[in-house]
């Protein structure tokens, strides 16, 4: 599989919580506080999204054929002190095949949101091309049921402390 590099989901805060769901379910996400602090799973008018952190570090996000990748490096600065190869690397590495959770994607795109916010950045979102904007990732993908899989600590030689955090959202099969 060959991963493309999107960027990094900036955060507003400095620790980051996201949420992953369709493109269309997301866009009413009212922010973690509105919602009430859930954990993992969350009911919108229009579907389930998942709730989840990576040790609530930024993440860097990478796709392929109807997956997304995150990692995350512990000096917590997304992809800037990350150099091309070792992420290159690190997205390669196996990470958990354990599954915390799934939603389903009607709308042709999946959605990650930074948590703390409403998902109000959505708003000119399509399911035309991936894209990264501040607080947020939008990835066209085929309709169907994602895993989240449960994040994993990953050894990669350049990176801080020697590791990175990945999780990996892919279509079930």
């Amino acid at each position: 599989m060959t991963w493309t590099q999107l960027g990094d989901i900036k955060r507003r805060y400095t620790k980051v919580t996201l949420v992953a769901g369709d493109l269309e379910v997301m866009r009413a996400w009212p922010g973690y506080e509105a919602a009430g602090f859930p954990d993992d799973e969350y009911e919108l008018p229009a579907g389930e999204v998942m709730i989840f952190d990576l040790n609530l570090l930024q993440p860097i996000v990478f796709h392929a054929d109807g997956a997304v990748r995150l990692l995350a490096s512990f000096d917590d600065m997304g992809s800037k002190n990350v150099d091309e190869a070792t992420l290159h690397s690190a997205v390669e590495l196996p990470g958990s095949d354990e599954v915390w959770g799934a939603f389903e994607v009607e709308s042709g795109a999946l959605a990650l949101v930074c948590a703390d916010w409403p998902a109000s950045e959505l708003a000119l979102a399509s399911t035309d091309r991936p894209m990264v904007g501040h607080g947020f990732a939008v990835i066209p993908c085929p309709n169907g049921r994602y895993e989240v899989s449960q994040a994993a600590s990953v050894e990669v030689a350049g990176a801080k402390l020697g590791r990175l955090i990945t999780l990996t959202i892919r279509r079930a099969t």
